[in-house]
């Protein structure tokens, strides 16, 4: 590469980066002096990269939102999940509940019928031995 194409691929570059137009690394700035790019080279390598960038974002922001989907799909099943347990928790406690309830109700009024019955029990007994006197 002569010298002058060398400082008119350089001034070029300047320019453009001078103006915003320009946003290539340093390598590829390096590249483009190498190769004595024009500013159309230079253009077009930048559209060229900002479409594969854009084309990059496109691809990343699909796949975050599909990865988003599913996760809020995993996350509505485990909460319905959650949702049965808990009403099949609520239904096994109010069960032993009135169990345990009925079961002391149960209990209380045996008891009550014990007592009741060992009084008489006891009153027939003394008939018994009144009437055998």
């Amino acid at each position: 590469m002569g010298n002058h194409s060398f400082n008119n691929a350089v001034e070029t570059i300047k320019t453009m980066v001078n103006k915003g137009e320009l946003n290539l690394s340093a390598m590829e700035i390096v590249q483009l002096i190498q190769h004595g790019a024009t500013r159309e080279d230079i253009s077009r390598l930048d559209n060229k990269i900002d479409k594969s960038v854009d084309k990059l974002d496109d691809k990343i922001d699909r796949s975050v939102d599909k990865l988003e989907a599913k996760i809020n799909a995993v996350e509505s099943r485990i909460e319905a999940k959650i949702d049965k347990l808990e009403a099949k928790m609520f239904t096994k406690k109010d069960f032993y509940i009135f169990g345990g309830i009925a079961l002391i109700i149960f209990i209380l009024t045996v008891c009550g019928l014990l007592y009741f019955a060992t009084g008489k029990l006891a009153q027939l007994t003394e008939l018994i031995k009144a009437i055998q006197k």
